[in-house]
C-alpha cells in the first residue's frame, strides 16, 4: 500500500455504446468498465443521490436503550458474511445506521478471524491507535 501511486492518471478513457458503459485503461494495462447505471447511482450531481448519501452516511445518530438495541440488534452467520456479497453489504448497512451488529458462529480457534474480517471489509493497515 505504501507505493499506492495516488496520483496516477488514465492513460485512455471512451464510451462503449453497445455496454453502455464507461471504459478507463490504465498504466500497466489495466482496464475499469464502469456501466452507466452505476455511475448514475453515485452522480453527486443528482440531488436525489445526495440525499440518500447523506441520509445513509451522514444521519444524525440513534440513541437506543436495552430493549430497543434487543429488538433492533442484527446478527449475521459469519460464514455468510465472509462469502456472499448482499450478506456482507447487509452487514455494513446495519452497523453504518445502527452502529453495531453481530457476526455469530464464527471460528473459535482460528488467530486470523479478525485479520480475515477485515481482508473483506477492505484494506487495512498499520495505525498508530494500538
Amino acid at each position: 500500500m505504501r507505493d499506492f501511486d495516488v496520483e496516477v492518471m488514465p492513460e485512455s478513457f471512451k464510451y462503449d455504446k453497445e455496454k453502455n458503459e464507461l471504459k478507463i485503461l490504465w498504466p500497466g494495462n489495466l482496464e475499469s468498465s464502469y456501466p452507466a447505471s452505476w455511475l448514475k447511482s453515485r452522480n453527486l450531481s443528482s440531488k436525489n443521490v445526495r440525499s440518500l448519501r447523506q441520509n445513509i452516511y451522514l444521519s444524525p445518530g440513534k440513541s437506543w436503550n436495552k430493549q430497543e438495541i434487543e429488538q433492533r440488534l442484527q446478527r449475521f452467520e459469519h460464514e455468510k458474511v465472509m462469502t456472499d456479497d448482499k450478506t456482507l453489504h447487509d452487514f455494513l448497512y446495519a452497523v453504518i445506521c445502527d452502529g453495531i451488529a453481530v457476526l455469530k458462529n464464527g471460528p473459535i480457534k482460528d488467530k486470523e478471524t479478525v485479520t480475515k474480517i477485515g481482508d473483506r471489509i477492505g484494506l487495512i493497515h498499520q495505525t498508530h491507535f494500538g
